[in-house]
């Protein structure tokens, strides 16, 4: 209110002249810092952590501990694993791992001591997982997992580094373990091929949208049948073992299916007991290999299926 009542004589006392020109000063200050002050924003990693060419790399090596697996890639069958006889790996998750490890960035450093590595189990002979990628030449890069800070938060290193990061990534992602890296399809084929099937007590034939049996006399249990022919197309498996470590169980003789496709190519199955265990070996013609299975992955395939309508 005093400010409205001032009569123009004391806007022109020295005092208030003074006081205004001491407020434009301020605000002049004020504005020139705030033009001229460095802007500042969050530190935004852009520098790759692992720096290497994906299309490059011929082969992976994950280890942690006593356990390790070797990923290579060879001309003509994709990536296999090399310990397993060249088994086949799923093709995507060698695509996702090389995808992940390329987009991993320089965050700033957790620690660079001596004594933190030894902390975060990052030090060259105490690590939870160790990554190498190798080229035709030989390894491009190599990259030291430690302990985990929380959900996919962990501490790593590359091997040439002191310095201790936090990267985005799951141990399991960088899994040690052969199965993990299984392509798990490769016993199935597709449904809409599958034109025959036969075991010992009967032969399937397709017959339109149904099945019927070869000799077309005995009527089959359409649901029971297309129960049966489903398993048979998804087959699964746990595991797969050498030959040796996969002995059979004398009193249970296998089963055995051959399936022919539209285009006249086969499979044929055996199916074994694995002696002194509940699983079951399957040994697939085409391949050396034997395949580990469940009782749920066998399912019908060994019980004496009654496939007629009675």
């Amino acid at each position: 209110m005093k400010l409205l009542n001032m009569t123009m004589d004391d806007w022109r006392s020295p005092l208030v002249l003074a006081l205004i020109v001491l407020l434009a000063a301020q605000l002049t200050l004020a504005l020139g810092l705030r033009l001229t002050a460095p802007k500042v924003t969050a530190f935004a990693p852009t520098m790759p952590l692992l720096p290497f060419d994906s299309a490059a790399v011929t082969r992976i090596r994950l280890d942690g501990g006593a356990t390790a697996v070797t990923l290579q890639r060879d001309a003509a069958n994709g990536w296999v694993i090399a310990e397993l006889g060249d088994f086949p790996v799923a093709p995507a998750k060698v695509t996702q791992l090389l995808a992940t490890l390329a987009g991993l960035k320089r965050t700033l450093p957790v620690a660079t001591s001596a004594a933190a590595l030894a902390r975060f189990k990052l030090t060259a002979d105490g690590y939870e997982r160790r990554v190498i990628l190798e080229d035709k030449h030989g390894a491009v890069a190599t990259l030291l997992l430690g302990e985990a800070l929380g959900f996919r938060r962990l501490v790593a290193r590359p091997a040439a580094d002191a310095a201790v990061y936090e990267v985005k990534l799951a141990l399991s992602e960088m899994s040690n373990r052969r199965e993990d890296w299984f392509d798990s399809t490769l016993l199935q084929v597709p449904l809409e091929q599958l034109a025959r099937i036969e075991s010992a007590e009967w032969t399937l034939v397709k017959d339109g949208a149904g099945w019927r049996f070869a000799d077309a006399a005995t009527p089959v249990n359409q649901e029971k049948v297309k129960s049966l022919v489903m398993r048979l197309a998804n087959l699964t498996y746990r595991n797969v073992l050498a030959a040796a470590d996969a002995p059979t169980d004398p009193a249970q003789p296998p089963r055995q299916f051959t399936l022919t496709l539209a285009d006249g190519s086969q499979r044929s199955y055996r199916v074994f007991h694995l002696r002194d265990s509940a699983d079951y070996v399957l040994q697939d013609g085409e391949r050396p290999w034997r395949f580990q299975l469940a009782q749920d992955d066998v399912g019908e395939l060994l019980a004496t299926m009654k496939l007629t309508n009675d």
